[in-house]
């Protein structure tokens, strides 16, 4: 068995494959010589993803409605019973306001996001994980956000949430899975702003472009990750705030020994001046380290373990 999950599959299903992450992801896996089907809410934009990519096969979806799903995944393993990849991607975001928000509004535009992206994502698991069990080795990636993590965005409280509970559902069913010795490969992974039409319902629906993320990004070592070559990004150095800057409750954590402190040792901090380089610097995994240190040094992040943070798509 390959180390590189993705060697050990030969078709995958992706949802919300007409454009976006979902379309990335059908091209990179179909540039990998895997056979992808694409799923979505809308046919035309399945048609033409599925001719621009050379996918194997498209199917109308809408993962929110949960009677759809049981019809459609006894379809798709009937016609295509190589399938041992699910992408579960297909997600909304809706701009919300907590405070001044209409009521009625509010409740079911937020139910629509928890359909979708909770919902949606828990049911089309389950309903494809007996099939994907007898399988010598299958993979099931999740999409969440960084906003799982760091919920900067107030206009989207809901979304923020539900993308927090795929995180969490995540390293539940890979621990799960893992106590039942199955060979099923759960991956996380966690965008940060990407320049898609997620935000189409915001008043600027190009707010998530990066021309204009550079300039709303809340931290300055975020946008120099974005916008420096990856050789000049560690000659910035990190605003003395943000350096230094932790939580109390971190502190006491990590001198009682219940949190690894992610900062670099003294030693590495020496070669690191000697050298004028900070190339020896990695995130810990997932679960080893603390938020501070995701903001701190998201441009060092390392694909690790069975999670992840990637760098920037758009």
């Amino acid at each position: 068995m390959s180390s590189d999950p993705v060697n050990n599959i030969s078709c995958a299903l992706v949802t919300g494959a007409g454009g976006g992450i979902g379309k990335a992801i059908a091209r990179y896996l179909i540039t990998r010589g895997k056979k992808v089907i694409l799923a979505g809410r809308t046919e035309a934009n399945l048609v033409a993803t599925a001719r621009e990519i050379g996918a194997s096969a498209y199917g109308v979806l809408d993962v929110g409605i949960p009677g759809d799903i049981a019809p459609f995944v006894q379809r798709l393993v009937t016609e295509h019973p190589d399938l041992d990849c699910l992408v579960n991607n297909a997600g909304v975001q809706r701009h919300l306001d907590i405070v001044h928000g209409d009521v009625d509004d509010f409740l079911s535009r937020a139910d629509q996001e928890i359909d979708i992206n909770v919902r949606g994502t828990r049911n089309l698991t389950q309903r494809l994980l007996s099939h994907l069990r007898w399988k010598p080795h299958a993979m099931i990636v999740n999409l969440s956000s960084i906003v799982a993590f760091v919920p900067f965005r107030l206009v989207n409280p809901v979304y923020n949430g539900t993308k927090g509970w795929v995180h969490l559902w995540t390293m539940n069913l890979r621990a799960a899975l893992a106590r039942a010795g199955s060979n099923i490969h759960v991956v996380e992974i966690a965008p940060p702003t990407v320049g898609t039409d997620l935000h189409r319902e915001a008043p600027d629906p190009d707010d998530n472009k990066k021309d204009k993320n550079l300039r709303s990004a809340p931290f300055p070592s975020i946008k120099s990750s974005i916008e420096l070559p990856h050789q000049d990004i560690h000659k910035q150095s990190q605003p003395p705030q943000l350096r230094s800057e932790r939580s109390p409750l971190a502190t006491r954590d990590i001198a009682a020994g219940n949190i690894p402190d992610a900062r670099p040792s003294k030693e590495l901090r020496r070669v690191e001046r000697q050298s004028g380089s900070k190339a020896g610097r990695r995130l810990r995994p997932e679960g080893q380290g603390c938020i501070w240190a995701t903001l701190m040094r998201l441009d060092r992040t390392q694909l690790k373990g069975e999670s992840c943070l990637i760098g920037d798509l758009a």
